[in-house]
């Protein structure tokens, strides 16, 4: 069964649909008024949670370098990470997102959740692709924080590799901090830990942390993965927050037993596609009454 006719099923309501070059992309509105964003059938966010999901890849980083000015968000065409880091004193937002439908839409229809951000006078929006953008730039940033759509489809899946954390690391000022968005390790633990290796070989002498947060209504977790020079430097909380206190982030960095790997994994390259591989090798298919159920493939590599 489509994701879409899952969803109807439980009485959500496509409040707008667009077809895009790239994607398919819906806003669904759920009985209890809460919000998705769909892209090709992956839900995005929810609202419900979704703060938890964008404190952790906003707020946090920051807090390794309290004094970012000028910010970088690659992807996030939705607003909503741009909204929590407009909280911030910060001077300036640049997102740069392939797909304007999607910036136009959620400019529509998310006004109320982003708060306006895509409108924002500190905010530019840039339609270019992320890997173009970072291997081009000039200009250095204080915190760099990729928002991707997870890399099951190959246009982004090379956005998840050595080669593009090494062009991010060239554009970082001096204390510049990167965060990127991750698929979750108590499902794919050999992608997510990919990445972290990958982090470790580009950012040599930086502190890497992955991490990660459960999000309720999403019914898994959001993981992320970290690098800063700033070594045993956390800034306090800089802003009012729903879901970040001082004693939950410690517990942000600890990963279970069946969230780690046993065996080595291959850092993922632009040439390997390695993050991208491990993920296809358990891929998720949502079915009605929001039951989630995985399909092994095994070696199978065959979108990729």
């Amino acid at each position: 069964m489509a994701f879409w006719e899952g969803f109807r099923e439980l009485g959500w309501a496509e409040i707008a649909r667009k077809q895009s070059k790239y994607q398919s992309i819906q806003i669904l509105e759920s009985v209890d008024r809460r919000i998705n964003l769909v892209l090709d059938g992956m839900e995005q966010f929810n609202s419900g949670d979704q703060y938890r999901y964008h404190e952790c890849l906003g707020i946090l980083p920051y807090m390794f370098n309290p004094y970012a000015k000028d910010i970088l968000i690659l992807g996030g065409g939705d607003g909503l990470l741009a909204e929590h880091l407009l909280r911030l004193p910060i001077q300036s937002i640049t997102i740069v997102d392939i797909d304007l439908e999607v910036i136009e839409i959620c400019r529509e229809y998310l006004n109320e959740l982003n708060k306006g951000s895509l409108k924002d006078k500190q905010v530019k929006i840039v339609n270019e692709d992320a890997w173009d953008y970072v291997n081009n730039c000039k200009k250095k940033y204080d915190l760099v924080l990729c928002d991707y759509t997870d890399a099951f489809f190959l246009p982004c899946a090379k956005l998840y590799s050595i080669e593009h954390l090494k062009a991010i690391k060239k554009i970082l000022s001096k204390e510049g901090v990167v965060a990127m968005q991750l698929i979750t390790p108590s499902i794919h633990p050999e992608a997510f830990w990919s990445m972290v290796f990958s982090f470790k070989v580009s950012f040599p002498g930086y502190v890497v942390l992955p991490y990660h947060v459960y999000m309720p209504y999403m019914k898994c977790d959001a993981a992320f993965c970290l690098a800063t020079p700033n070594k045993n430097r956390i800034a306090e909380i800089p802003c009012e927050t729903e879901f970040l206190s001082k004693d939950i982030i410690p517990s942000l960095f600890v990963f279970a037993k069946d969230e780690q790997i046993k065996a080595p994994v291959i850092p993922s390259t632009a040439q390997n596609l390695m993050y991208a591989k491990y993920m296809m090798r358990r891929r998720v298919h949502y079915l009605k009454n929001n039951r989630v159920i995985y399909e092994d493939f095994g070696n199978n590599e065959r979108r990729i």
